[in-house]
């Protein structure tokens, strides 16, 4: 670990265990607390166990049993305006979906993706929020060790994410 601890906390939503696991590390090798589901009906046990706050939530658009945006309006309800990067593999073209993207939380993130796209995401999304102690990236080499991205992308085998 390279030490790096910001005090955000972002709640990690993927069905997939192998990305959820690559991406939660990544994300908590940037400083983040992280905080994993593999699905809706455990992401909404997580946010109602939790009592800090859950800076963002990063999560797949496509979930078993639910879809992230109805996951998102479940958390909206719950903790309002907590910033939502949705992730995909193509680009929803629902009117419901395009709807939840107008919204000021909400972000896309287009799979695949390299790490850097994500962290960069994350933080525009937190700072278009006004997220306090926001920092602004310029690279990913700017808040973490690049070599730990090398052993987190080595484990998984994949460049980029998909």
């Amino acid at each position: 670990m390279n030490g790096l601890d910001n005090g955000r906390t972002i709640l990690l939503v993927e069905n997939e265990a192998a990305l959820r696991r690559a991406l939660g590390e990544v994300l908590r090798r940037s400083g983040y607390h992280v905080l994993k589901a593999c699905g809706a009906p455990e992401a909404l046990r997580i946010q109602e166990r939790h009592r800090g706050t859950i800076h963002a939530m990063v999560t797949d658009v496509g979930l078993n049993g639910t879809s992230g945006p109805e996951l998102a309006g479940s958390l909206q309800t719950a903790r309002p305006g907590t910033p939502v990067l949705f992730m995909s593999g193509s680009f929803p073209k629902s009117l419901s979906f395009a709807r939840t993207l107008s919204e000021p939380w909400a972000a896309f993130l287009q799979k695949p993706f390299f790490l850097n796209s994500l962290l960069r995401a994350l933080e525009s999304l937190l700072e278009a929020r006004g997220e306090e102690g926001a920092r602004e990236v310029q690279d990913a080499q700017d808040v973490r060790d690049i070599r730990d991205v090398q052993e987190v992308q080595a484990e998984v085998g994949q460049r980029p994410f998909r």
